[in-house]
């Protein structure tokens, strides 16, 4: 319940608790695995990515959330080493082509980025790729796409300081490019 209102705080000690009753229980770690990302909440976050892996080491769901841990401590060469060829056919195809977006993205390759976001099945598109897609799109100047995407990513949470800042950013561009229009 909790999770569905964005109250990830109140999830993770409801998950705890039930935890503490059902200590292997796969889909509680990655409940708690989930919560604790969303909110950036990394100080036990090793220890349930650790049991998990140890639990369920070739499920799709734990590798993206691995992976969406590592783009998040900024663990680049994890994630890589995650994304490679070899480990491919281990995650769902649009989790394995947003991570690929977001590693091009941290390594500043905005094209591939791009390709990599573009491969993804838009009906599937997670709310985890967002951001990503904002910034790509922004940085490829296709500032009403990016806009598009914080508004999307404002649906369903505040709006932290980097993505009010980027939306100024593409709003300022938005204005310039009206101005440069011919009328």
């Amino acid at each position: 319940y909790y999770m569905n209102i964005n109250e990830n705080e109140k999830a993770i000690s409801v998950l705890k608790i039930a935890l503490k009753n059902s200590p292997n229980s796969i889909t509680l770690l990655k409940r708690l695995l989930e919560n604790e990302l969303e909110i950036n909440q990394f100080d036990d976050i090793e220890n349930v990515k650790s049991k998990l892996e140890s639990l369920s080491p070739n499920d799709a769901s734990t590798n993206f959330l691995t992976g969406l841990y590592y783009y998040k401590t900024n663990k680049t060469d994890l994630l890589e080493s995650l994304l490679s060829k070899t480990q491919r056919k281990r995650f769902y195809p649009n989790d394995y082509y947003g991570l690929m977006g977001l590693l091009n993205l941290k390594q500043k390759k905005f094209k591939e980025a791009n390709i990599s976001f573009s491969k993804m099945h838009q009906s599937h598109l997670s709310k985890h790729f967002y951001d990503g897609l904002a910034i790509v799109n922004y940085e490829l100047a296709e500032f009403q796409k990016a806009k598009d995407y914080l508004l999307l990513i404002s649906k369903y949470k505040a709006l932290n300081a980097e993505q009010l800042n980027l939306m100024k950013l593409i709003d300022d561009k938005l204005i310039q490019t009206q101005q440069l229009l011919p009328k």
